[in-house]
């Protein structure tokens, strides 16, 4: 990471698939001059990780000591332009050069007829899977250590994922591809231990997914540990499609909410159209 920093600060802010083809490919003597010439960059990017670390390690044990747990986010995907794409490319959907071979997204739905287009790399799973899902493993471990439990996002995508063209503008074109399931989630149980493995909250928001909760619900269920869902349209909406509350038990300690940051803005909206809305 230190070295990506001072890599980045060196190229001025470019993404890395755009730098020097030796560098960008991490031929070993390349990698090793940088770090001769970047050496005083590279120490201060590790001195700020340092402080940053120890502070946060502090706040982390003083809020333990007042009887406050910590949740930490862990993102589905990281982005195209970070050390961990950077340094492990053989895990990532990218061309030779690499640029987005396919680009992670959401088709369109009720917020945009365009979808949404994230941009982010997609995992090749079937490699992951080769090490028992090795850089999963530790990403969940080493954020273990900073918080004390994490909220897993968009668990839509470990069943299936939306799959555009590296080269896309939007995300209207894209197909939904298989997830690794359960497969990765026993392999995290497995390595970390059932305490560490039950520190896992995977968020489940199905508000525009109505048509694929019959797949999402059973997964979620499979891995036995309670979750986040953000309940709109599935705890009363009956005339859209599939209803959790009618033909699945929601497991003790599942917190549920109405909606969300977005949907709440959008329901404002909504009540300043129609002025009955209360």
């Amino acid at each position: 990471y230190a070295l990506f920093m001072a890599l980045k600060k060196y190229y001025k802010n470019l993404p890395w698939y755009e730098w020097n083809l030796d560098i960008k490919l991490r031929k070993p003597q390349a990698l090793e001059s940088c770090r001769i010439s970047l050496a005083q960059d590279i120490a201060y990017a590790k001195f700020k990780q340092y402080i940053f670390f120890k502070q946060w390690q502090d706040l982390h044990a003083y809020a333990n000591e007042k009887g406050i747990q910590i949740v930490g986010d862990v993102p589905i995907f990281p982005s195209h332009d970070s050390a961990d794409v950077w340094v492990h490319q053989d895990l990532f959907n990218l061309n030779a050069d690499g640029t987005l071979k396919t680009a992670a997204g959401v088709p369109p739905d009720y917020f945009s007829e365009d979808g949404q287009l994230w941009g982010n790399p997609h995992y090749l799973w079937k490699v992951m899977q080769r090490d028992d899902y090795s850089w999963w493993r530790k990403r969940i471990a080493t954020l273990l250590n900073l918080v004390d439990i994490i909220r897993i996002d968009h668990f839509r995508g470990f069943e299936a994922y939306w799959e555009v063209s590296g080269m896309a503008t939007n995300a209207r074109v894209g197909k939904w591809v298989k997830g690794p399931g359960k497969d990765l989630f026993d392999k995290i149980k497995e390595y970390l231990g059932a305490e560490n493995y039950n520190k896992l909250k995977p968020y489940m928001y199905v508000y525009s997914y109505y048509e694929c909760s019959e797949k999402i619900y059973p997964l979620i269920i499979s891995l036995n540990i309670q979750y986040d869902m953000v309940k709109y349209g599935l705890f009363g909406d009956e005339g859209r499609g599939f209803s959790i509350a009618k033909h699945y038990s929601v497991p003790a300690g599942t917190r549920k909410y109405s909606s969300t940051f977005y949907l709440i803005n959008d329901r404002f909206v909504e009540s300043k159209e129609n002025e009955n809305d209360k």
